[in-house]
């Protein structure tokens, strides 16, 4: 987190952290894929159960007593808090982010590379590189949970960085219709 590096690790900022990063990092992105995969009565109810426990966390997490000598003044750290019980919640939402952001991007990876339509290779190329950059993360997470948060923030720069090559995979990827359009000739 930028903010702790500028202005020193503070109760307010590790807190802050520990929810944008262990409880939000993936979720959103995973909500997205469910939108985009399943039906849209599913994707409602899957939403449904989860945000209300992510809120909930997140709350527990802000009113959570924290212990002041675990607080580091350069870096944060779960540690602070004083229930350390919510630790044990978060990987339910990381594994439901595991699941359908990765697992996404690998079933779309799945489904272009069996595809026979023009641009279905990158468009395949671009999914995996998204689901190993999505991985990343994760790894870098389960590092700051073993007390070396730096690896977390260069996880999650690398990973940002493999799923950005895949969107440009995927983008410029020849479209099936262009294939199929004729050019259109001016007189």
């Amino acid at each position: 987190m930028g903010a702790v590096t500028l202005f020193g690790n503070t109760v307010a900022l590790n807190k802050a952290w520990y929810i944008a990063g262990a409880l939000l990092g993936g979720y959103p992105l995973a909500q997205g894929t469910v939108f985009l995969l399943l039906k849209r009565r599913t994707a409602n109810i899957l939403t449904a159960v989860t945000l209300p426990f992510i809120i909930v966390v997140s709350l527990l997490v802000a009113i959570c007593p924290v212990v002041v000598d675990a607080l580091e003044a350069h870096r944060p750290s779960g540690a602070i808090l004083g229930w350390q019980w919510i630790r044990l919640l978060t990987p339910l939402i990381n594994l439901y982010a595991v699941v359908f952001l990765i697992g996404g991007a690998l079933l779309s990876t799945a489904r272009f590379a069996t595809a026979q339509t023009p641009g279905s290779g990158r468009r395949a190329m671009g999914n995996a590189l998204i689901a190993f950059g999505a991985i990343l993360p994760g790894i870098g997470g389960v590092s700051a949970k073993a007390g070396h948060v730096e690896l977390l923030y260069v996880g999650e720069f690398v990973g940002l960085l493999f799923i950005w090559a895949g969107y440009v995979a995927c983008v410029t990827a020849v479209s099936p219709d262009a294939v199929r359009r004729p050019a259109v000739q001016l007189a």
